[in-house]
């Protein structure tokens, strides 16, 4: 849910904005005061002090103005900002399954779109309807004082701009979303072509995704012209409310005149103020088209914040000594029950055809994708009961589901990574192959990296994806499959992770190499797992170990 406009202690901007219209009320007030009483004594003249007086009401009135928009804004701003990062706190803790299903320029367009006609109604509709809520409130009761006929030809013309406001605002609000949905297709088609520029220059599709391009293109801006031409309808109408409003009261008050129902210097003062008050109710033309697009803004909020999260535990430290034990754990449409254990030294290949799940089954013991049917425990707790950082803290994953990020190198090893000590993360780096590489950088740790790693060659982006993992000190290491592994040289050093690394390795792998190093070989198919010991290997003869126990 999104959270209150009131809260946080913004109730008090709103308390101002009352105040300001009161205080401006009471300004106006005093000016048809003074007015009247000169016109009652006749005088010719105003002395020192009654200018002093009316220069300074009319400054009273400057000054709300003023603050209004600047109280408006600060109110508006500190809201969105908030709002802002509640929306990517929410975005960075969605599950799998609902961060795979959200459209990623959707988001973006929350982060944008949405946010500006938050603030746009809070700065120019929320603010000023307060603001004027109260002049409007003084003016009925002025009004009501004077002549009840005055006060019936003010309020009429207010009744019918409700009515006609709401019947136009329900268009206004179905072309709102209309424009809405077309402006988000053609931001997901072009977050897509710019991701996708290099298959689509191979391929000479230039032509068809311009084609494609130029008529999402024309949709948007038929949408955006239609819901401008319901908009015009609506300022319009209010527009010709405004004058029918002024000349009522002109004709009522006149007739009331005629009548000697009423003075001519009174009418003469509540037509000046109706005037200066009507002026001020033109900013409220655009009322309802800001609360149309402010309430779209809020539905897509409330269905993104309806997003499935990661429920985030208690975090305490697991006791005993790791071990994972699946018992018919299944994802269905993925991979097919399995029932085994990963004990604190496994070195396991996970074999099978493409398509038979190997990549979901190394997700899933991630605990990036959730169980479908069966169990899977840590050290004998459901893995339902451990928060997600917690988890993380037990298991690292190597795969190009999670691809290197934007930025420097350093940012990249390190992410993630706890207690960082100097000794540790030189033994890794060199166990990854990755020391030398890093002393021939120009820039060395602060060398630059395109997002996905795109600058390095695949085997670099594996290495420095695998130390990222080892820098984490985890307890489960799972190996996803990789163009490098072709790579003697990354196969070698594999061997060397599968000898020293002191925890347990889940590989998907079909390495010969890896064979003779592996305790346990799963087998995937379609309709089957199948789980064999291998020959364990001496572990006398691995050489020394990289501890991976410690806890930061």
């Amino acid at each position: 849910m999104l959270m209150p406009v009131l809260a946080e202690g913004r109730w008090r901007w709103l308390s101002a904005l009352i105040t300001i219209g009161l205080a401006q009320s009471a300004a106006l007030l005093g000016l048809v005061y003074i007015v009247r009483q000169l016109t009652a004594s006749g005088a010719t003249g105003i002395s020192i002090v009654v200018g002093v007086q009316a220069l300074l009401l009319v400054s009273v009135l400057a000054l709300g103005r003023f603050g209004e928009r600047y109280i408006a804004e600060l109110l508006a701003q500190r809201y969105v900002r908030d709002l802002r990062y509640q929306v990517f706190r929410h975005a960075m803790n969605l599950s799998l399954e609902s961060a795979d299903s959200i459209n990623k320029g959707g988001t973006l367009l929350r982060l944008t779109g949405d946010m500006g006609a938050i603030r746009n109604w809070i700065v120019q509709g929320l603010s000023p309807l307060l603001v004027l809520g109260a002049w409007l409130l003084v003016a009925i009761i002025g009004l009501a004082t004077v002549h009840s006929y005055l006060l019936m030809a003010f309020l009429l013309p207010l009744l019918v701009a409700v009515g006609g406001n709401y019947g136009l605002g329900q268009l206004l609000y179905r072309e709102s979303g209309l424009a809405r949905k077309r402006r988000g297709q053609l931001i997901r088609n072009t977050t897509e072509k710019l991701r996708e520029q290099r298959l689509i220059q191979t391929f000479n599709q230039q032509g068809r995704e311009g084609r494609r391009f130029a008529l999402q293109g024309d949709r948007l801006f038929s949408a955006q012209i239609t819901r401008a031409k319901v908009s015009g309808w609506i300022r319009g109408f209010n527009e010709w409310l405004l004058g029918l409003s002024i000349l009522l009261l002109m004709l009522v008050g006149f007739n009331l005149v005629v009548a000697k129902e009423l003075a001519l210097e009174d009418l003469g003062m509540v037509l000046g103020a109706s005037f200066y008050l009507l002026s001020h109710l033109r900013r409220l033309g655009r009322l309802y088209e800001y609360w149309t697009l402010n309430t779209v803004a809020v539905h897509k909020l409330e269905d993104f914040f309806a997003k499935d999260t990661i429920a985030e535990k208690r975090r305490r430290r697991l006791k005993g000594v790791f071990q994972l034990t699946l018992k018919k754990a299944e994802v269905a449409g993925r991979f097919v029950p399995i029932s085994a254990s990963v004990d604190h030294r496994s070195r396991i290949l996970l074999q099978g055809p493409q398509g038979s799940g190997k990549t979901s089954m190394l997700m899933t013991m991630a605990g990036l994708v959730p169980l479908t049917a069966g169990s899977m425990r840590i050290n004998g707790v459901l893995v339902q009961k451990l928060g997600q950082r917690q988890y993380s803290q037990q298991v690292a994953l190597v795969s190009a589901e999670l691809p290197l990020l934007r930025g420097t190198l350093r940012k990249n090893l390190f992410y993630g990574a706890r207690k960082q000590d100097a000794d540790f993360s030189e033994e890794i780096l060199e166990l990854c192959g990755l020391r030398d590489w890093i002393d021939q950088l120009p820039d060395g740790m602060s060398t630059g990296l395109l997002e996905s790693g795109s600058n390095l060659s695949a085997g670099v982006r594996y290495r420095i994806m695998l130390a990222r993992a080892l820098l984490r000190r985890p307890s489960l290491l799972l190996l996803d499959q990789d163009q490098a592994l072709q790579d003697a040289a990354i196969e070698a050093m594999l061997q060397q992770v599968f000898e020293r690394f002191e925890g347990a390795i889940v590989a998907a792998s079909a390495l010969p190499s890896l064979q003779g190093k592996a305790q346990q070989l799963w087998c995937l198919d379609e309709k089957l797992v199948v789980v064999k010991s291998l020959d364990k290997t001496d572990q006398d003869k691995q050489g020394s170990l990289v501890r991976l126990d410690q806890r930061g």
